[in-house]
């Protein structure tokens, strides 16, 4: 079976508002992703706090690719079948994974790393609730932009 590989456009919107609501949280997701790649350095340490010195490196290089990655598909642009539902999917991993590491931290007096190393972020009550919130946003994006279109796009013969 040969795949060619060809850039589709999105799926249609069920909202008019959908636009802004992707863009905004672009916005939000290429803020942590900046900030996170300027002081990585320093962010690695912080998170040894937590998940030591084999997990850290591995959680920060992953959590700041799906945060790269999940921006194509936020900024809707034209991209493969498959490139859209893998950068979909990061959408809602990025904020699962922050989420998953506020609560492993939760009860420690470590800083979470959330914000790098710029502001100390200690795991609370209301940082998982605004994780779950941004999780939250996260999969109401993908309603609104269809995501589930972008699977029929794989099924489609040409």
């Amino acid at each position: 079976m040969k795949w060619k590989v060809k850039a589709t456009d999105p799926p249609k919107a069920k909202k008019p508002y959908t636009a802004k609501v992707l863009w905004a949280l672009a916005a939000v997701v290429l803020g942590m992703a900046l900030l996170h790649l300027v002081r990585i350095d320093n962010l690695i340490p912080v998170i040894e706090q937590t998940l030591g010195e084999i997990g850290a490196p591995w959680f920060v290089a992953v959590v700041v690719i799906v945060e790269v990655f999940s921006l194509p598909y936020l900024l809707q642009m034209k991209l493969s079948p498959l490139f859209r539902i893998m950068s979909g999917l990061f959408v809602v991993l990025a904020p699962l994974m922050w989420t998953c590491l506020v609560i492993w931290a939760y009860g420690n007096d470590h800083s979470t790393g959330q914000l790098s190393s710029y502001v100390s972020l200690v795991s609370s009550w209301w940082l998982v609730a605004l994780n779950l919130a941004w999780l939250g946003v996260g999969y109401w994006v993908l309603w609104l932009s269809n995501f589930d279109k972008c699977f029929a796009a794989l099924r489609k013969k040409d």
